[in-house]
C-alpha cells in the first residue's frame, strides 16, 4: 500500500496522531547519531537489514542490539535513546511511524497551560496526568544532556 493509505488507515482507525518518515541508509552506515524521540516510534523495516542499538539511560552504553529484516517491526518508546546502522552489503530502508500520545501531546500540554493561565489559575491546576507526563519527558531528556542536545539531530 502507498504511505498515504498506511498513514490514513493507522491514524483514522486508532484515533492516534503522528507522522511517517522514511530513512534510506547506505550499507554499513549510521543513519542518525544516538538520539531520543519525544514520541513513541514504530520502526517498519522495508528493505535490507538494520541493527538497532538501544542505549541504557543511566550509562549511555548499549543495552541491547536488535537486527531488523524486511517486514520486521520494532517499537521504540518515547525517551529511549537509540541509533541504527545498516548491515554491510546493501542499503537499508525503514519507515518510522511517529505516534503522539494524545491527549498528552505537546500541543495539548501547551493548550492546557495557556487555558489555565487565561483563567487566572496556576500550572498546579493542571491534572496530575499532564504534570506526570511533562515530568517523565523532562527526566528522559535530562538523563542524556537535555532536550536541545537530543531532539532533531
Amino acid at each position: 500500500p502507498c504511505l498515504r493509505d498506511m498513514q490514513h488507515g493507522l491514524f483514522c482507525r486508532t484515533g492516534l496522531s503522528g507522522g511517517l518518515n522514511g530513512y534510506l541508509t547506505p550499507p554499513g552506515e549510521i543513519g542518525k547519531p544516538p538520539h531520543i524521540d519525544d514520541h513513541d516510534v514504530l520502526v517498519v523495516q522495508q528493505a535490507g537489514e538494520k541493527v538497532w542499538l538501544l542505549l541504557d539511560t543511566a550509562t549511555k552504553e548499549t543495552a541491547a542490539e536488535v537486527l531488523l529484516r524486511q517486514g520486521d517491526v520494532l517499537s521504540l518508546p518515547q525517551g529511549l535513546p537509540h541509533h541504527a546502522r545498516a548491515a554491510p552489503g546493501a542499503p537499508s530502508m525503514h519507515i518510522a511511524v511517529g505516534l503522539h500520545r494524545d491527549p498528552l501531546s505537546a500541543a495539548s500540554v501547551l493548550a492546557a497551560l495557556l487555558t489555565v493561565r487565561a483563567l487566572g489559575g496556576t500550572p498546579g491546576a493542571l491534572s496530575t496526568a499532564v504534570v506526570e507526563e511533562m515530568d517523565s519527558r523532562a527526566g528522559a531528556f535530562a538523563a542524556f544532556g537535555g532536550r536541545g542536545l537530543w531532539l532533531n539531530q
